[in-house]
């Protein structure tokens, strides 16, 4: 009944997500005409040999390309001719150059038309589609509303294949979607209830000493002994435990492995207070802290008190790893103290909800595809298996936010203490059912067995539908439902009351109802009464807030919607200011410039950690928060973009430090801003384990990924993918060769050179990176893939190369200043993604003008991201009422 109801509201609303025709029809969109005299002849002179009838390179063909553009797709194609000319990149150096006197009339004309065209096609594109939260929106808006974090494999999946997750083009629903939507928020409605209902308790902490575990030690070598005894004194095979004489002669024979070696380990100094990491004995042998259920409303302060093994230890091998047994790494700690004299590092712990029990597990920071030992012998050769000891664990908590939306609502209107809620309703509605009478009128009081105390029913029920119309409306970003479907909640909710349900578990559909409905899973507005109007305030605000912080407006934002004063240019830089000041920025860093780096292809590299012991999962897991909290240092700081191609700066952890080889190390374990010396290579994006390593083929760094990824991120070239027919680049050569002569080699084939020529030089100017983002001054060649025979030697790498408007640079810093002497690339690249993951859409030929105008803003202001962002924010594209809602 329940998906019954909620399919009728899918249906009610279903023509809400009909996707609008990509180039809307309008009466009085005029066609530009391109001139063929003007064209024709330069087209036939000096394109048609590339994209021509006969080939066609980068599947675009300009003989036949029409000369009217009458939509975005034409006027993009035109766009693309008029950047290449522009920029230098066609016709080909190999190829004929056209004379100034030839050029100069085409770029003039392609200009002008196209400018004429931006105009006109901007008065009929840029449609903002109905688009849904995803993920990362929804589960920080229910931990809004309730206070707890969801699980991510609690919510249904995004299914973007490309792009940002923002978009509303490419989002895909269905009613299975609904029905997995309505399960999680059954789960959720469920545990808010449950935790409402319980009271915040004081902090306490659990303490498991490193001692601990020598009791198990202990018991298994005195079980051993004992048995070893028996043996001796001549027990049977049957009392003994044996299947035969061959049983127990391999028991014997085994002593010394298994017993014998625990006995030896407890018999180390300070083996008997602690614990030796990784002992080689036990196979590798980890820390485990164990706690019950966790208040999901609260964090929790995890502890490690540790200390190193006397001896000089190579860095490497000072981190600790502390990952959930069941989940992903949560953290990696670097413990500095000794044995004597143990240091203290602690992890906030955020619980999922409903996790019945944390599993933590505490390991040296290494790689798992090598076995303790013959990891050693690679990374400390002559060091010890265990160079950490561990004294005890401590958890401590829960330390507790503001209290949720939904936990004073609940507190309100039910009262802790006077009902049960989630299994617990169940219990007490079949015990209510043996004492009760299932013929009680509304009036007649009812027994609460929490606390045996009298509950008016009628009232109760006056208060839930008070709770489901307060409830509703805030879930729907303080919109008022409509009655008709308010009276559809309350209709349900008294069938459950009807059955005999408390108040609180027939309060859970109604509930789960509200968060699983298409007001609140889509970010619904008003279809406006004209075409370019703008959207109401309270809207301008959830585009806002969920733009920056990927979650529904707060109480500040929303007294400046009631206040009327949003449109009010100091206001709304005031608020965005704001916004970014507040740790609820991160989601920007998290959502936007995660994938504008397009971060989705380090987490696809696959590195042999046999071959890369440097790259263990601490690594993995830093690099790919390092871009992360850069992105965040620049907005805290309202930095410039073109920090990004270089900085006097990183932001790392203590393991990315070890990793990068800095002198001078974070203070803590978190991530924090170092300075980098003046003659350091690092710095910006482009010094960047995950950037450098995903511009790799996961065996060896690659010019060709990396000049890609340049092309893209910093110079704001669309690159095609290649041919079908592209061989690999291992298959240049039969023998070893350094990189840039393996990649020479690539080119040379006819159906490599005309993409290769722009980007090999390019990606050469990151090759002192190797694919761990590692620097080097020299390059290993040989025994790639493993082959038999294979020599290695080392030559000097050779970081040169060029632009494609002819710049050339001889090393990293030359590369560097390259790209700033051309970073407005950057910023409009920058520009173009933000706006896009803003709006919610792609954008199109016709966006143009607007991106220019944010662009020229942003300029004069130094570029800077908050600046940037105020400048989208106040743009009318970002507040232009056009959204399709049919």
């Amino acid at each position: 009944m329940r998906f019954i109801v909620l399919l009728s509201t899918l249906l009610v609303v279903g023509s809400a997500f009909a996707a609008p025709p990509s180039e809307p029809a309008s009466a009085n969109q005029e066609t530009v005409n391109l001139n063929p005299e003007v064209l024709s002849g330069f087209i036939q002179s000096h394109c048609r040999k590339c994209h021509g009838p006969k080939k066609q390179e980068g599947e675009l063909r300009l003989d036949s390309l029409s000369l009217k553009i009458g939509n975005s797709e034409q006027a993009q194609r035109w766009q693309d001719v008029l950047d290449a000319l522009n920029l230098g990149e066609m016709p080909p150096k190999d190829e004929p150059s056209p004379t100034a006197r030839e050029l100069e009339p085409v770029l003039e004309h392609l200009t002008n038309s196209l400018l004429v065209a931006r105009k006109r096609l901007a008065e009929t594109g840029g449609d903002v589609f109905l688009r849904r939260m995803n993920r990362r929106e929804y589960r920080n808006t229910i931990e809004d509303l309730f206070g707890f974090t969801v699980p991510v494999d609690l919510i249904p999946e995004d299914d973007i294949a490309e792009g940002y997750d923002t978009i509303g083009q490419d989002q895909l629903f269905s009613a299975y979607h609904f029905n997995d939507y309505l399960a999680a928020a059954e789960t959720i409605v469920r545990s808010g209830l449950f935790w409402s209902d319980r009271p915040r308790v004081k902090p306490s902490t659990k303490v498991t000493e490193g001692e601990e575990y020598n009791g198990r030690l202990k018991k298994y070598v005195r079980e051993y002994d004992k048995k070893m005894a028996r043996i001796a004194a001549g027990d049977s095979l049957d009392k003994l435990g044996f299947d035969d004489e061959k049983q127990k002669q391999l028991y014997i024979n085994r002593y010394d492995l298994r017993a014998g070696v625990r006995k030896s380990y407890l018999e180390k100094p300070h083996a008997d207070t602690g614990i030796f990491l990784e002992e080689n004995v036990f196979r590798a042998l980890e820390a485990g802290f164990i706690h019950g259920t966790l208040d999901p409303r609260g964090t929790y302060q995890f502890r490690v008190v540790a200390g190193l093994t006397p001896g000089d230890h190579p860095d490497v091998r000072k981190f600790v790893e502390i990952k959930d047994a069941n989940g992903p790494i949560l953290g990696v700690l670097r413990i500095d103290g000794s044995i004597e004299s143990p240091g203290t590092k602690e992890l906030v712990i955020q619980p999922k909800l409903d996790q019945k029990r944390l599993n933590l597990k505490v390991t040296e920071n290494r790689v798992r595809s090598l076995k303790i030992d013959q990891y050693v012998r690679q990374v400390d050769p002559r060091g010890s298996m265990s160079v950490i000891w561990l004294d005890r664990m401590e958890m401590e908590g829960p330390f507790y936010k503001e209290v949720s939306f939904f936990e004073s609502l609940y507190d309100k209107l039910v009262g802790k203490g006077k009902l049960r809620s989630g299994t617990s309703d169940k219990r007490d509605s079949r015990k209510k059912n043996r004492r009760t009478k299932p013929s009680r009128t509304d009036s007649e009081p009812v027994v609460s067995l929490a606390e045996n105390t009298t509950v008016d029913r009628k009232l109760e029920d006056q208060n839930a539908k008070k709770f489901i119309q307060t409830f509703a409306t805030r879930a729907f970003r303080n919109r008022t439902p409509s009655s008709e479907y308010l009276d559809k909640l309350y209709q349900i909710y008294f069938e459950r009351r009807e059955q005999n349900q408390s108040m609180t578990e027939a309060l859970v559909t109604p509930l789960a109802m509200v968060i699983s409905s298409p007001s609140f899973l889509y970010l619904m507005e008003e279809q406006p009464a004209e075409r370019t109007a703008s959207v109401s305030q309270a809207e301008l605000a959830n585009r806002l807030s969920y733009f920056l912080w990927s979650r529904s407006p707060d109480a500040e934002l929303l007294n400046v919607v009631d206040e009327g004063k949003l449109y009010d240019p100091v206001v709304l830089r005031h608020q965005v200011k704001r916004m970014l000041t507040h740790p609820n920025r991160w989601a920007l860093s998290e959502g936007f410039i995660s994938q504008w780096a397009e971060l989705s292809r380090f987490d696809d590299i696959g590195i042999d950690q046999t071959k890369h012991v440097a790259f263990n999962d601490g690594i993995r897991h830093s690099a790919r928060l390092e871009v992360q909290h850069f992105f965040d240092t620049m907005i805290a700081e309202n930095l410039a973009v073109d920090q990004l191609i270089d900085s006097d700066f990183v932001v790392v952890n203590g393991v990315l430090a070890q990793h990068y080889g800095l002198n001078h190390q974070p203070a803590g374990d978190q991530f924090q801003k170092v300075s980098l010396p003046a003659d350091s290579p690092r710095g910006g994006l482009l010094g960047q384990t995950a950037f450098l390593t995903m511009g790799s083929n996961g065996e060896r760094s690659s010019p060709i990924i990396r000049g890609v990824l340049v092309a893209e991120k910093f110079l704001n070239q669309s690159i095609a993918s290649p041919p079908a027919n592209v061989p690999e680049l291992a298959t240049a050569s039969e023998k070893p060769l350094p990189v840039m002569e393996t990649v020479k080699l690539h080119r040379e084939k006819a159906q490599c050179a005309s993409c290769h020529a722009n980007l090999d030089p390019i990606g050469f100017g990151l090759e002192n990176f190797d694919l761990l983002g590692q620097w080097r001054d020299n390059e290993i060649v040989g025994n790639i893939g493993n082959k038999k025979g294979a020599r290695k030697s080392s030559i000097p790498v050779r970081a040169e190369g060029s632009f494609p408007n002819g710049m050339e640079f001889k090393n990293i810093e030359q590369f560097k200043s390259a790209l700033l002497e051309q970073k407005e690339l950057m910023a409009r690249s920058i520009t173009e993604g933000m706006l896009a993951y803003a709006l919610g859409r792609h954008l199109e030929f016709s966006d143009d003008q607007a991106v220019d105008e944010i662009c020229q803003t942003s300029k004069q202001n130094n570029d800077r991201v908050g600046e940037l962002v105020y400048a989208i924010v106040s743009h009318p594209i970002f507040r232009r009422s056009d959204r399709m809602n049919e």
